[in-house]
């Protein structure tokens, strides 16, 4: 199965939110089905990072932007991408966010933070990306404010069990 997180407005509303391309045939057809939106209706959601977790799950990790907050929303799927969760926004406040399944069964966030100390961030989660500790903070980098606010879009790989290589701007 292959999935595709994209974003946009509806015809009839204009607030953001996501949804997912889904093939199951390597990429010959595909399915346009809704992610995720802000359910109270306030919230544009959009940048998507998706992984699966060590239990078959799919998390979504999706950008929302100030004035609403910047707080990552997460949502879930246990049926390969066709049905999620109901968005719930996380403590974490950084966007966008990249997702990576370690190979210790944990999953790691890696994100842009966007105000002081500006750069990137990353937060480990120990239950396959339900639940996360903003207070456990990794920093990447931390001085980035002399070169704007447009920062992150960090991509994590595992080059060995423990090993980690995050690349941004």
């Amino acid at each position: 199965t292959r999935l595709v997180a994209i974003y946009g407005a509806l015809q009839e509303d204009s607030l953001r939110r996501t949804f997912v391309l889904r093939s199951a045939d390597d990429g010959k057809t595909w399915w346009f089905l809704p992610l995720a939106a802000d359910p109270e209706g306030q919230v544009n959601l959009n940048e998507t990072a998706i992984a699966e977790n060590a239990n078959g799950e799919v998390i979504a990790m999706m950008r929302s932007e100030p004035p609403e907050g910047g707080y990552l929303h997460l949502s879930i799927s246990t049926d390969s991408g066709i049905t999620w969760s109901p968005a719930q926004r996380t403590d974490i406040w950084g966007y966008p966010a990249h997702l990576l399944q370690l190979a210790d069964g944990r999953m790691l966030c890696s994100y842009g933070y966007r105000r002081d100390d500006m750069g990137v961030r990353a937060v480990i989660s120990a239950d396959g990306g339900h639940t996360w500790n903003p207070d456990d903070v990794i920093i990447l980098r931390n001085d980035a404010a002399p070169y704007g606010s447009d920062l992150g879009y960090p991509i994590s790989v595992e080059i060995e069990p423990g090993k980690i290589f995050t690349i941004y701007y």
